[in-house]
């Protein structure tokens, strides 16, 4: 082979010697001395090259210029710039893939569901598609169309409850619309009657508490005033915001008659007013008798109040005491020769906001 050789000197520092020199079997050249003197001569090749395999152990060091590629099947690139060594690297290209590892191995693939996690931060901007659409239906209503297919921003409202307040007391207490407030139905239901009755006599039942119900468009801080009746009609009316007054009134109590006198009609229901729907309470139970013996005698039962509330049952054939109504605004039934009548359950006001 035809090599360039430099090589240090005790006498001038340096020479360069070119021409034909032979590559030995021990690693020296000829022309250059022995392996000692070229080791201690500090021998560099400097130009030429070298072929075959005489170069069988490590080479260290820094090399100034490395002309031409290297293939990858000998652990180069075959290419000259970084982004064409990628593409090379990358083996076949096919569009839409990215470099993804198994865990063992990198390969060109395509991204499968699993190495997505799930987004929890905001996201801007428009869904071209949406697989999965959302439809209005029972209990959703869009501010527009029927379907949300991410092309658009929509406002959903919802037709279910946000926030329900019962109240079984209160006078003249207010009644604050809470955030987010589109509108509050408002159920106002009024107190149940007592049953009738004495000693030595039979009662019949009280009248069960009238119920009105009304959709109000209320905005956040709102407010209204309202009264759950004890012994008047429960109302709602207006606050900070203007309504007509919404009210349901208690159920009659029954009264009570001699064991021998005709039937004896029960407490009337309670009247509603001001709602959407307006409920009048059921009326009470009729007592009746044939003869003066208790054996003969029925009270009267209490009157439903619609939705809320069942009316105590009667009693027959001994002395007894009335029931009391069950639920809200359900009258209590009468009694049998005696003072404890059943009592009508208290009325209660519902604001659900929207």
């Amino acid at each position: 082979m035809t090599v360039s050789v430099k090589h240090s000197t005790p006498a001038d520092g340096s020479f360069s010697a070119t021409g034909a020199t032979a590559w030995n079997a021990d690693h020296t050249l000829t022309g250059v001395g022995t392996m000692a003197e070229q080791n201690a001569n500090n021998v560099a090749i400097t130009g030429g090259s070298i072929t075959g395999s005489v170069v069988s152990g490590n080479i260290s060091g820094n090399a100034a210029n490395v002309t031409s590629t290297v293939a990858i099947a000998n652990g180069g690139t075959g290419q000259t710039t970084q982004a064409a060594a990628l593409t090379a690297l990358s083996g076949t290209q096919t569009s839409g893939k990215y470099l993804r590892s198994d865990g063992t191995n990198t390969a060109l693939a395509t991204i499968v569901a699993a190495d997505v996690p799930t987004l929890n931060q905001n996201t801007t901007g428009s869904a071209g598609s949406v697989a999965n659409a959302l439809t209005a239906g029972t209990g959703i209503s869009l501010s527009f169309g029927t379907t949300y297919d991410g092309s658009a921003a929509k406002t959903i409202s919802s037709l279910l409850a946000q926030n329900t307040q019962i109240f079984t007391s209160g006078s003249s207490a207010t009644y604050t619309a809470p955030a987010n407030t589109q509108w509050v139905k408002v159920t106002v239901v009024g107190f149940g009657g007592s049953g009738g009755g004495t000693t030595s006599q039979r009662g019949s039942g009280g009248g069960g508490g009238g119920v009105a119900i009304k959709w109000v468009a209320m905005t956040a801080g709102q407010t209204l005033i309202y009264t759950v009746g004890t012994a008047v009609t429960s109302t709602v009316i207006s606050g900070t915001l203007i309504i007509t007054t919404i009210s349901a009134g208690g159920g009659n109590a029954g009264s009570s008659t001699t064991y021998a006198a005709n039937a004896q009609a029960g407490g009337a229901g309670g009247a509603a007013s001001g709602g959407d729907i307006n409920i009048n309470g059921g009326t009470g139970g009729t007592s009746y008798g044939s003869s003066t013996a208790v054996a003969t005698q029925v009270s009267g039962v209490g009157g439903n109040c619609p939705g809320f509330g069942s009316g105590g049952t009667n009693t027959a054939a001994a002395i007894s005491n009335g029931n009391n109504g069950q639920g809200y605004g359900a009258g209590g039934s009468g009694s049998i020769g005696n003072t404890s009548v059943g009592t009508g359950a208290g009325g209660v006001i519902i604001f659900e906001a929207y």
